[in-house]
């Protein structure tokens, strides 16, 4: 719908750089991203249930080609792949993540509780050691307490 020159001039670019441009050959970075993407639609269709890793693994031992587990997952996003799971996904019900409020109070408030409970007792209650200390400073046997403490 627009012509080319006025593109060009909109874009500081000349028209026989444009030209150049377009009618280049592919590199060959380009034709090995083309081969991988490819490759990896393939071993998808295959194993759908598998991952970026397993696949860039599979794809490393069984074909000999290099690439990392990041640029298969970027092939995956590129082609926008997901692997499916082959079990049921679970909702996550740790405290705040999406868990209903009723749950929160009813499941967790039992827990609570008992770690409340169990942190008032033991900060409360000293050592043995030290109760059977205080009752004999009390009980005025002093000469016992010295004798333990040298």
């Amino acid at each position: 719908d627009y012509d080319i020159k006025d593109i060009c001039e909109l874009m500081g670019v000349s028209r026989s750089g444009y030209y150049k441009w377009k009618n280049r050959k592919k590199s060959e970075r380009d034709i090995k991203r083309e081969e991988l993407i490819a490759l990896v639609d393939l071993v998808h269709a295959d194993h759908k249930t598998h991952g970026y890793r397993w696949t860039a693994a599979f794809i490393r031992l069984e074909y000999g080609y290099e690439c990392s587990d990041n640029y298969v997952y970027k092939c995956f996003r590129f082609l926008g792949i997901k692997s499916e799971t082959k079990h049921q996904v679970h909702p996550c019900y740790a405290i705040g993540y999406g868990t209903p409020v009723n749950y929160r109070k009813r499941y967790f408030k039992g827990e609570l509780e008992k770690k409340n409970t169990f942190e008032k007792r033991v900060l409360s209650e000293e050592p043995k050691f030290v109760q059977k200390r205080r009752k004999q400073a009390h009980s005025g046997d002093v000469s016992t307490f010295e004798k333990e403490r040298v």
